[in-house]
């Protein structure tokens, strides 16, 4: 027994170190776009003291003009969740705590527990990318 508890215990501080070291920025969220989740660096990428994104939409994290439409995609997406990449083909942007606008680029994922579906949101700033996209048509 003791050795599968030392198996757990490793597995969850693994999980665990995924989430908090990871480059990219992650979130999980509920059906309702409810926060409950924010690794440090999405934090960073928006602004953010430790756990100040909990319990926020994920709507306070898109600019304005985007919002609306936004909370029909996401009904969309909990309807027939899978495993994407957003805006295909679209720019997207994100809006930190100051209410600037950067891009984003986002793959969405999901699973479910206890019967409750949660989304889980990779971002990645592009700014740099998007400078060097802009360098290069001039």
């Amino acid at each position: 027994m003791a050795i599968l508890e030392t198996k757990n215990k490793v597995d969850m501080e693994s999980l665990n170190a995924l989430f908090e070291y990871a480059t990219e920025g992650i979130i999980v969220s509920d059906k309702s776009g409810l926060i409950i989740k924010a690794n440090p660096s999405v934090e960073r990428l928006f602004g953010y003291v430790r756990n100040e994104l909990l319990g926020k939409r994920i709507e306070d994290l898109i600019p304005r003009r985007y919002s609306d439409n936004h909370v029909k995609h996401r009904e969309n997406y909990n309807a027939h969740p899978h495993a994407r990449s957003m805006g295909k083909n679209m720019d997207l942007y994100a809006k930190r705590k100051d209410d600037s606008e950067f891009p984003v680029e986002i793959s969405l994922s999901y699973y479910k527990q206890d019967d409750e579906q949660f989304v889980i949101a990779f971002i990645i700033d592009i700014t740099e990318r998007k400078r060097q996209e802009e360098n290069i048509k001039n």
